[in-house]
């Protein structure tokens, strides 16, 4: 949010309350709760399955900052509202049906504090249109199938995919080769969840913001790495284009268009933030902290957008990973630390690096003896078949690849770029 100017609910340290609605298990906010432990948790899902195992990971670890809530979302508006911070919704916003999208916004506006942000994620048009088809299609034809909704979606996949080679207009097989491409590493039966649901709707951004503001929902900006700046993803002609259009709605469409949006993380709030002096905000920036995902060896210093191949491989970019192998660090740090040009310098590397996914935003140190019991815990996790993206170091939670926590819990060069 300092990157674009706004005004964050807190500074960097201070305690916070998130809710997160469509919480699923609550692994991801079990994580932020050991990390953070004077801060609340809240995460609300439909699903019995998904709360009952997340409390008994609560309950196994002995955490008293995190409660998970089975409710639908109608039924959580019957419930007092809990000021936050930050509410948070990843994906299942594209995935119910328009009542309870209702009820979704009504349950984030409720909740959220005057100067809270909310981050909503969902499947975005247009670059789901050719697989809405693609779903429909599964998803009718699997009516008349019996068995498992997992026997259901693979009997019908097989019919469809044989009509699509007998000659089908709007499936004309690239689809399927989507389609074969995505199933790898994925479990059988994620794609009955996947398909077969009814609701599944991709969303116009222009549609979800008007209806966000409905209910009081001011969008902000775009959340994802991948809109980081317009500058890295459209060329000058088509900025040009896009500023010409004056309402939000109708240009956040456009901007999907150019680039062939798939998933959208948008910011929204109560009111207008308040936005930052751009000093400020540069400062605010040089105090944040950064970790390397990989070796420096491994890293890439180019990126492909739809503007082209932004490349950044100059001695910034080198300064700033080489600092990086030794732990996570603030931008002061790197700059201090003898860099290479102006502190401009630094942070537009930073932005490069940032959106070719080499680095990620981490939190200032703290100090907490659960790191090392967490991420042994994670990794037994792992080790027995349940996918894991991130584990948790004394900067807060970081992204690691699924199947590798065991390897980077022994890997002592690893260690010492996680800050463990």
């Amino acid at each position: 949010m300092r990157h674009k100017g706004l005004t964050p609910p807190r500074d960097a340290g201070e305690d916070y309350t998130l809710i997160d609605l469509g919480c699923g298990d609550g692994l991801g906010l079990i994580v932020q709760a050991v990390a953070d432990p004077a801060s609340r948790f809240i995460g609300i899902d439909a699903m019995p399955g998904h709360i009952t195992r997340g409390q008994a990971i609560i309950a196994e670890l002995a955490l008293q900052n995190i409660e998970l809530r089975c409710e639908t979302f109608a039924e959580a508006l019957q419930k007092e509202p809990v000021p936050a911070d930050y509410v948070t919704v990843q994906g299942v916003w594209s995935w119910i049906s328009p009542e309870n999208q209702r009820a979704l916004l009504q349950l984030v506006a409720e909740n959220l504090k005057p100067a809270g942000v909310a981050m909503l994620g969902y499947n975005s048009l247009p670059g789901w249109m050719q697989v809405v088809g693609f779903q429909k299609m599964i998803r009718m034809v699997s009516l008349d199938y019996q068995g498992t909704p997992t026997e259901k979606f693979w009997q019908a996949l097989s019919h469809v995919r044989t009509a699509s080679e007998a000659g089908m207009y709007a499936l004309d097989g690239s689809q399927f080769e989507w389609f074969d491409q995505i199933r790898q590493g994925l479990p059988e039966d994620y794609f009955a969840h996947e398909y077969l649901n009814g609701h599944w709707q991709p969303m116009w951004s222009g549609d979800a913001i008007t209806d966000a503001a409905a209910h009081d929902l001011c969008f902000q900006c775009s959340g994802s790495r991948e809109r980081l700046r317009d500058d890295f993803v459209y060329q000058a002609a088509k900025r040009a284009e896009i500023e010409k259009v004056a309402n939000i709605p109708a240009r956040e469409i456009m901007k999907d268009m150019l680039a062939n949006t798939w998933f959208r993380r948008d910011i929204f709030s109560k009111s207008a933030l308040k936005p930052l002096d751009r000093d400020k905000a540069i400062d605010q920036r040089m105090d944040g902290y950064w970790a390397a995902l990989t070796p420096k060896s491994q890293a890439k210093f180019s990126a492909r957008s739809p503007a082209g191949t932004l490349k950044f491989d100059n001695a910034a970019a080198h300064h700033i990973l080489d600092h990086l192998e030794f732990g996570p660090a603030s931008l002061n740090a790197i700059y201090d630390a003898k860099a290479p040009g102006t502190r401009a310098d630094i942070l537009n590397t930073i932005d490069s690096l940032f959106f070719a996914a080499q680095i990620e935003p981490v939190d200032p140190p703290q100090s907490g003896g659960a790191v090392e019991q967490l991420n042994a815990w994670l990794a037994a996790l792992e080790q027995n078949g349940s996918p894991m993206n991130a584990m948790l170091t004394p900067y807060g939670p970081m992204s690691v690849a699924e199947g590798k926590i065991a390897d980077l819990l022994t890997d002592g060069a690893a260690r010492e770029r996680m800050g463990l």
